[in-house]
């Protein structure tokens, strides 16, 4: 699970503590990437560093498919 909250999102609380308590709550995904995504708010895609936020998104699949088939070796 690929989490991201924008350090300026007005919907959601957002902290280190809050985004780790909620990535505890994801039990059943073998990996969870969670944080505070910088001078963003709640529709990251759409501000000016959503490129960047975009970019993280893309890396996290094949990341996680190199993850598996190193630990499954």
């Amino acid at each position: 699970m690929h989490l991201r909250i924008g350090e300026f999102d007005r919907l959601w609380t957002v902290d280190d503590e809050q985004v780790a308590e909620f990535a505890a709550g994801l039990t059943s995904s073998p990996r969870v990437d969670a944080g505070v995504f910088p001078a963003a708010g709640h529709a990251i895609d759409y501000h000016r560093r959503g490129a960047a936020f975009q970019v993280q998104q893309l890396s996290f699949a094949p990341d996680c498919a190199a993850r598996r088939i190193t630990h499954s070796s």
